[in-house]
C-alpha cells in the first residue's frame, strides 16, 4: 500500500493512516499466535509466497496504468489531478469530481478483493478441504 501511495505521491496524513493500520495489523497478528500456535505455518507460508513474489518483481516500478480498475475509473468518473487535503469529492465548476486519493482507496480495494476472490475461487475448484469446516 506504501508504494502505490508513494507513486501517486499521496498527501502525509494517508501515509500516516497506512502505517497505523499496518502497526494494528502487525499487533492483531501477533495475538493470533498468541492464541492459535498453528498459524506461525501460514504466516510463515504467506511471507515464503510474498518473498518470491518480490524477488520476481526486483527492479521493476510497478505498472499502475495497466489497471482496469484505473482506466474504467478515467473514463466513467471526472478525476481531478490534484490532492485537495484528505477529500475524496471536490465540486469544482459545479461539476463533482473524484480526487486521486479516491482512486487510490478504489485501487486498494479493488486489488483486495480480487486477491480474495481468487484464493475462494482455487479452494472451490480444486475441492481442497477448507479449515473452517
Amino acid at each position: 500500500m506504501l508504494i502505490l501511495l508513494r507513486k501517486i505521491d499521496g498527501p502525509q496524513l494517508v501515509r500516516r493512516g497506512a502505517i497505523v493500520l499496518r502497526t494494528i495489523t502487525i499487533f492483531v497478528g501477533g495475538m493470533l499466535l498468541a492464541k492459535f500456535h498453528w498459524m506461525l505455518c501460514v504466516f510463515g507460508g504467506f511471507l515464503l509466497l510474498t518473498g518470491i513474489r518480490m524477488l520476481g518483481a526486483a527492479g521493476k516500478a510497478p505498472d499502475f496504468e495497466s489497471s482496469t480498475a484505473l482506466k474504467w475509473m478515467r473514463k466513467h468518473l471526472p478525476l481531478t489531478p490534484d490532492y485537495h487535503g484528505s477529500r475524496f469529492v471536490v465540486t469544482v465548476e459545479d461539476v463533482r469530481r473524484y480526487t486521486p486519493l479516491f482512486v487510490v482507496i478504489v485501487l486498494t480495494a479493488v486489488s483486495a478483493s480480487r486477491r480474495r476472490w481468487s484464493m475462494s475461487t482455487r479452494s472451490r475448484c480444486c475441492g481442497r478441504w477448507r479449515w473452517w469446516r
